[in-house]
């Protein structure tokens, strides 16, 4: 069975433990039934929804055991992890949509969640968006709606708690928070939060010229 977090808030296990074996089955014959769409995928990706039994099982609970939703879930996820080139790829006081080119903006977020979930082996990962002092400028719905879809469609059971819009939602809307400086401690404990946030971390992040990003990111 996949590693459970002790305070399962969503609601994940129950769907985990009525993963069966046969599920997983289906899922890996009906991948096999499409070697069209094999090229669009990274070889080892695709290994490694052959070979990983709670993979498959993360994929399934994340679609709470709808088989159709599963087999387009996975062909869907394994091609978007190609075409968005996950195996190549600041802190300003606020993002201004259209100062960055909006495809390094994804990938130096997908860097980072791949990070997470792959090298630092994270089971769930929580986004808190800091909207002090944010004005119309500072939002991005197309960048919005793609965080949304990362988690809701590319990562199984990878979302924690993000503060996001439910609607965008097509599973986990129930994880969704929203939270003010007074009660984001039931969620993230104060000392991973900022000071100015209302924690303890202290920490502040500086770019470090010429050192590999991969390697900052420890």
């Amino acid at each position: 069975m996949p590693y459970m977090l002790d305070n399962d808030d969503f609601g994940d296990r129950v769907y985990w433990d009525r993963v069966t074996m046969e599920n997983i089955k289906e899922l890996r014959q009906r991948l096999q039934q499409w070697p069209e769409r094999h090229e669009l995928c990274y070889p080892d990706e695709l290994q490694r929804v052959m070979e990983d039994d709670d993979y498959c099982r993360n994929i399934v609970g994340q679609v709470r055991l709808n088989m159709t939703s599963a087999h387009k879930f996975v062909a869907d996820m394994l091609a978007w992890r190609r075409a968005m080139k996950l195996h190549v790829v600041l802190r300003n006081k606020n993002y201004i949509k259209g100062l960055a080119d909006p495809d390094r903006v994804k990938q130096v977020f997908l860097f980072f969640v791949e990070k997470l979930f792959n090298e630092c082996h994270a089971k769930k990962i929580t986004i808190l968006m800091d909207c002090t002092d944010i004005g119309v400028s500072n939002i991005d719905i197309d960048l919005l709606k793609f965080v949304v879809d990362v988690f809701d469609k590319k990562y199984p059971i990878g979302l924690a708690i993000l503060r996001m819009i439910k609607s965008l939602l097509t599973f986990g809307a129930d994880r969704l928070k929203t939270v003010n400086k007074q009660d984001i401690q039931q969620y993230i404990d104060a000392k991973y939060l900022p000071v100015r946030m209302g924690g303890m971390d202290t920490y502040e992040y500086t770019y470090v010229p010429g050192k590999p990003l991969g390697d900052r990111a420890h």
